[in-house]
Parts: structure tokens; sequence; C-alpha cells
């Protein structure tokens, strides 16, 4: 009997047309939304182990009776849970599930189809060593990405080349497959097989009782990284945690890429999890040059990330070439402050986990504003539904909605509505760094 639905049956409006593949869930296939013409990418919940066929497509429990018949349904409605957490990220390099059915006995989420060839096959194709700025412009938009998914509680936990798709249309990333759920079934039972693909996995997924977090995923893209600097795969986590040798990145990677790329990538394939970025925003800031051991003596005592306060690498020595003040900004709101240098990448502001300063306010938007360096000048533009208010220090006061303005060397942001009285619904503080200031 067949273990995948037979090719041309439907599914509601969808035309099942091949296999696209196979993983701890099920299966996914290609279909045609017989109504739009369009192509989809569908997964079905069929757990190895735990569901046969019954006909050509009922799934059913392969032992209904417990633990078997239970954990199936445990793992179909966690199946379901992913899928309507993954429904709500609206971001170009996560997969975008459209909807979900419950049909067949079983469970089902359509996704979007992209085109394109999985991270491997991408960098293999290059018929060359990659280059950092390459790699740069895979791995950074999938970190903001997963952050996204940190912020709401789940993790990837399946990171790995095959689960990376390139887009042939731009060459942007996108992540696939997430294994949330899938794990989840595993730490439920007894004995289930915990899924894992070697060279990628951290040591802490060996293990059911072990926490996981943030640091799980990053070891994983870090373990990406790897494979693609130097074409080998990472030593497997558990071997290397009984002693076996494995070479750097830094001895890999040679003089061919920077040496904070290479040791951010060290860093993040550390055995121990206490001893990786704890978060993708310190992590993101060592791949941008950043010194690990600076990053991690900000945190506060208990380990945890510094929150709003953003580590930086130092500023750039032509700055002072850019007039008076440099690219070197400090806000503060509160008792928080963040000081960043504009030279090494620009300044986003907003709700979403992405950015560099969350601002946990229903006045700011997802994506409230964006500052960067332009010649000599800071200009600010925003992305918002309300606009920013930028009152200067200088006596000038104007409002960005949807625009781009040039900020004056201090003053206060307002993010949201004016109210009547004149005063900002929240307010950052701003000032630009002179060069006497030194760091700042």
């Amino acid at each position: 009997m067949s273990d995948i639905l037979p090719i041309g049956c439907e599914l509601f409006e969808y035309r099942i047309r091949q296999v696209l593949g196979r993983g701890g869930f099920g299966v996914t296939y290609l279909a045609e939304d017989n109504n739009l013409g369009f192509l989809v990418a569908i997964k079905e919940y069929f757990p190895p182990g735990l569901a046969i066929r019954n006909g050509l497509s009922i799934v059913a429990a392969k032992n209904e009776s417990d633990p078997d018949g239970e954990m199936f349904a445990w793992g179909r409605q966690r199946f379901l849970d992913e899928g309507r957490t993954l429904a709500r990220f609206k971001h170009s390099n996560i997969v975008r599930v459209s909807r979900l059915m419950e049909v067949n006995d079983s469970a089902y989420l359509v996704m979007d189809f992209e085109q394109g060839r999985d991270f491997g096959r991408h960098i293999t194709g290059l018929g060359r060593p990659s280059e950092e700025r390459e790699l740069r412009a895979l791995i950074i938009p999938l970190l903001d990405g997963l952050a996204l998914v940190h912020h709401a509680g789940f993790l990837h936990r399946d990171i790995k080349p095959a689960n990376i798709l390139v887009r042939d249309q731009d060459i942007s990333p996108v992540l696939l497959d997430f294994g949330s759920a899938r794990t989840a079934v595993g730490a439920r039972k007894a004995g289930f097989t915990v899924l894992v693909s070697p060279g990628f996995t951290p040591v802490e997924q060996y293990d059911q009782e072990a926490e996981q977090g943030a640091w799980t995923d990053i070891y994983a893209l870090g373990a990406v990284l790897y494979w693609a600097i130097g074409q080998t795969k990472p030593l497997d986590a558990l071997a290397r945690s009984f002693g076996a040798p494995m070479k750097s990145a830094v001895e890999l990677g040679g003089s061919r890429y920077s040496p904070g790329f290479l040791r951010a990538v060290d860093w993040a394939l550390a055995i121990e999890p206490k001893e990786r970025p704890r978060d993708i925003r310190e992590w993101r800031a060592a791949l941008l040059g950043a010194d690990p051991e600076e990053i991690t003596g900000k945190r506060r005592p208990d380990g945890a990330p510094a929150g709003d306060q953003v580590v930086v690498p130092a500023r750039s020595d032509t700055s002072a070439d850019r007039g008076d003040y440099g690219s070197v900004i400090a806000l503060s709101h509160g008792d928080r402050q963040v000081v960043h240098d504009l030279a090494t990448r620009e300044l986003q502001i907003g709700r979403g986990a992405g950015c560099d300063i969350i601002v946990a306010d229903r006045v700011a938007s997802r994506n409230h504003a964006t500052i960067r360096v332009r010649g000599t000048e800071i200009e600010l533009t925003d992305t918002s539904k309300w606009g920013t208010f930028i009152d200067g220090d200088d006596g000038s006061s104007r409002r960005a909605h949807q625009s781009t303005v040039i900020l004056p060397p201090s003053g206060q942001l307002g993010l949201g509505r004016r109210p009547e009285e004149g005063d900002f619904a929240l307010a950052i503080r701003f000032h630009r760094v002179s060069a006497d200031d030194g760091e700042g």
C-alpha cells in the first residue's frame, strides 16, 4: 500500500501533481489551485511510525490503542498550532502558510511554492569558493526572519542547507520546513526517535530534557556557514562533546574571510549552549564585526542579553571625513541607551522583533523608521502608520510620514500621534556623537 497521496487526487480546490519531499512530519506535495491556476506546496501530517493509509487518502493512527492513538492526535494538533503560528508571520524570508485544512483524518498546510535551489546546491553551483559578502547577503535576511519566530516562542530546530531555499528570481533566501512541532512530538513520547541532522544539530537536541532556545538555531546557522566556508560539514556535535577535534572556522577560512566573520561562526558553534550567542541580535552584531567578548560583557548579571543596549564595532577610521559629527548616533528612552555606528549598518526602530530598537508600545508600527548615514548627513525614513515627529534642540520641528528627512544634531523623535497638548505619545532622545566625544 502506498504511503503517499495518489497523483491527481484533489484536496478541496487543490490537485496533487507530484511529491516534493518527505520529512519527520510526513510528505510535502506540489499542487495546483484549480480555481486560480497557480502552484502551491502542501505539507501533510503523516508521521512515520504513527500513521498508515486506509484506502486511497485516509490517514489513521497505526495503532489506535494508547499511547500511539493519543500521540497521533496530539501531534496533529501541534502540527496545526505550528501552521497557525507561521501563518501570522509576514516576512519575505520565511515560508508563508496561507491555509490550514483538516481532511482525511489528517491535517495539511498550504504554503507558497518557491522556485529555486537549496542553499547547498546554490553554493556548490557557484563553482568557486563563496565570498563573505555573498554569505552575509544570504544569512542576514534569515536572521531577521528567524528573530520574529523566536519572539513568538517558536524554534526551527532543523536548520540545514537543504531547508534554506535560494530563490531563482533574486537570489534571496527563504527558510523552509519548520520542525518545532515535530520535536514536541518527540519530547512527548518516550522512545520516539529524536530527529537530528548530524553536523547541523547542536548537542542539546540529542537530550530531550535539555533546555533549547535561540542559541539552538544559532548553532545550526553557524554550521551552515561553516559548511559554506570550507565545503565540509561540521563534525557531529555529540562526537565533539566527547572530545573529537574539529578545525575552527578561523583555520578553515584562512585569509579568504575577515577574522571577525570567522570568529562569529566559531562563536555560534560552541559546544556548550551557554558559550554561544544568546539571541539573534547578539550574533548578528558579531557577524557584522562586533567583538563577541564585548557583546558578552554587555549582558545583564543573570547572563541574559542586554536588551536594548546595542553593541557595535568601533567607529570607522574614515568617520572624520563625514564632517564634525561622524556617523555615530546615540539614542535614549528612559534609562536605556543605544550607541550605534551607522557606518556599519543602518538602524531600525519599531515593534518588530528584528528591529535594533524594539519599542513595546502600540503607538509604534512594526517597522516604524530607519536611520542611516548619507554623506555628511544622517537621515530618517519613516514607514509607519502615524508618522515620526522630529523636534530639534535648535528649534526646528518637522514630521516625517512615509518620507525621508535630515536629522538635526540633537533633539527627540516622537512616535505616534501628537496629543493636542503638544507632547509625544512616546519620545526617544537622540544626538549625533562628535569627534570630540570619542566613542560617545
